[in-house]
């Protein structure tokens, strides 16, 4: 947990890790409550890290490389 606190932290204008850093606090307090199981958490926070990725190299990509 630790480490994704720094990393909010560290980039606060980060809209991707903001999202995924809410994400995973949420799913963690619905596993304490015993409303969805760990499991069920991590395949959810997977399906949306991925999401972010391809996101991010779609955008990429986009930009073409830089000369």
């Amino acid at each position: 947990m630790k480490e994704w606190e720094d990393l909010a932290r560290k980039y606060p204008n980060d809209d991707n890790l903001q999202a995924l850093h809410a994400l995973r606090l949420g799913l963690c307090l619905k596993i304490e409550q015993g409303s969805i199981t760990f499991e069920m958490a991590r395949d959810i926070f997977n399906r949306a890290h991925e999401t972010v990725i391809q996101k991010a190299d779609s955008e990429r990509e986009r930009k073409g490389p830089k000369l």
